[in-house]
């Protein structure tokens, strides 16, 4: 009999999660005009209400989810007011994270200089960057991301780096290629150089992986730099290739093999 009711307890487990699937995450809405107002003002009034009981909270889960396929810039001046909720912060600003419009961008931008938790400025810097990948930058995003890269917190300096690499395209090779780089903001320079990769901007990519090979950053960085430095040149990296599989430091030579399996 217990083996039956937790049968039965497993099938609904399964058919909520399943019911609770939306098949229009991350597509924008078919539906525009009047009802897609009511909806969306309904969608706002839940996640401002109090309580942080369970079913609370499960219904305002569904709503930052659905605001992030549904939502309009007017949502965001809502979502930005519970970003610093310990309990709704995250899909607060995960639904602001695929909202189109420069708009939104402006008032994450603004609303990020009223926030003194560092998670919460890290937190929002994150979304201008997943928000650059969706949308291309808004006018803000760089400005803001750049006033944070020195922040005295690292997770706040790390997420001002991502947001940096994500949203500053050009802007961002002179910081991501100095000598003496914050090894903790480096691995973004990697994601800023295979951002140019994936445009086909061969040149900015080398300048980015041939500065991270000889910054002052720990070996395994530099390492990487270089492997992927040798990579992306192809059949131009021969004489690179040649050197490392020659050498007698190990760590450079199998940055060679890797790069010649590669």
């Amino acid at each position: 009999m217990n083996r039956f009711f937790s049968t039965l307890t497993l099938f609904a487990v399964i058919s909520a999660v399943c019911v609770g699937q939306d098949p229009d995450w991350h597509k924008p809405p078919a539906e525009t005009g009047p009802v897609m107002a009511v909806e969306e003002a309904a969608l706002l009034e839940i996640i401002s209400q109090p309580g942080e009981d369970n079913e609370t909270l499960m219904k305002k889960m569904y709503a930052y989810k659905r605001l992030g396929t549904h939502g309009t810039p007017k949502a965001a001046a809502v979502l930005v007011t519970r970003f610093d909720i310990d309990k709704e912060g995250f899909y607060a600003r995960y639904a602001a994270e695929t909202i189109p419009g420069d708009e939104v961008d402006a008032t994450l931008c603004k609303a990020i200089k009223d926030f003194k938790n560092p998670k919460t400025i890290a937190g929002t810097l994150t979304t201008l960057g997943v928000r650059a990948g969706y949308f291309g930058a808004g006018p803000a995003s760089t400005a803001t991301a750049k006033e944070y890269l020195t922040h005295e917190e690292t997770d706040v300096r790390k997420a001002a780096a991502y947001a940096f690499a994500c949203c500053a395209g050009d802007e961002a090779i002179e910081f991501f290629t100095i000598k003496d780089m914050d090894y903790e903001q480096a691995d973004y320079g990697f994601l800023l150089a295979e951002i140019f990769a994936a445009k086909g901007e061969t040149d900015k990519t080398l300048k980015i992986y041939d500065a991270l090979a000889v910054a002052n950053l720990p070996n395994y960085q530099k390492q990487a730099a270089l492997l992927w430095a040798t990579v992306t040149r192809g059949g131009d990296a021969i004489p690179m290739l040649v050197e490392q599989l020659n050498a007698e430091n190990t760590k450079l030579f199998g940055v060679g093999l890797k790069a010649g399996w590669e």
